[in-house]
């Protein structure tokens, strides 16, 4: 028997209560009443997730994912270069402390140790004022200052001028940076990276690498 598009199996019993608390109909005598039960199962819902459940929840981990991690990266970056600069501005106050050291000269450094082994290095000369041998490393510089004892390098211009007026020959070094990163360390949102660099008047700019 067909009952609302479904197949249903007509099973009789004798009805010992009246058929009209069932149909609204009469039933004398306790006549024997179709009573319809439905064949098809009604489904129940399990416990746990299915498979296709599984995999949306997968996806939608590994969309978040993508995002998110370079957002972490960067951040990370960020907070790294804000370190490098600071060490910066450590070597600047140093600085300061051994001119005044050094009737107001600048220190005489190698710009890179293993091409000038005869001349200082910054550790050498600055080391006594910064009393830390961690502010002469980039957190973004894994190789360079294993070698070279640092990751900043000195700009030889500078080697034993005055403080307060840094001309070599003719130009005036005034505006221009006396120690930067050694290599581009940082990204800073270029594709080539940038440098942190330090002026003799104490302040840190970042410099993004100018394309070739």
């Amino acid at each position: 028997m067909m009952v609302g598009g479904q197949a249903v199996r007509l099973t009789y019993q004798t009805m010992p209560y009246p058929l009209r608390a069932i149909t609204g109909r009469r039933n004398p005598g306790g006549v024997v009443a179709p009573i319809a039960r439905c064949l098809l199962p009604i489904p129940r819902r399990s416990g746990g997730f299915t498979l296709i459940e599984l995999l949306v929840v997968i996806a939608i981990i590994a969309i978040l994912a993508s995002i998110l991690f370079p957002v972490f990266a960067q951040a990370r970056e960020q907070a790294r270069k804000s370190s490098c600069a600071s060490n910066l501005r450590q070597h600047g106050l140093a600085l300061n402390m051994y001119c005044q050291d050094h009737d107001g000269l600048l220190p005489t450094m190698a710009a890179k140790p293993s091409e000038t082994p005869d001349l200082p290095t910054m550790n050498q000369a600055l080391g006594p004022y910064t009393n830390n041998d961690n502010l002469f490393r980039c957190p973004s510089d894994h190789e360079y200052w294993k070698t070279e004892g640092s990751s900043y390098g000195w700009v030889a211009l500078f080697n034993g001028l005055p403080l307060d007026c840094p001309v070599f020959f003719t130009q005036d070094l005034t505006d221009v940076p006396c120690m930067l990163d050694a290599e581009y360390w940082h990204g800073g949102g270029t594709a080539g990276g940038g440098k942190n660099a330090l002026w003799l008047d104490g302040h840190v700019r970042f410099l993004p690498k100018i394309s070739d």
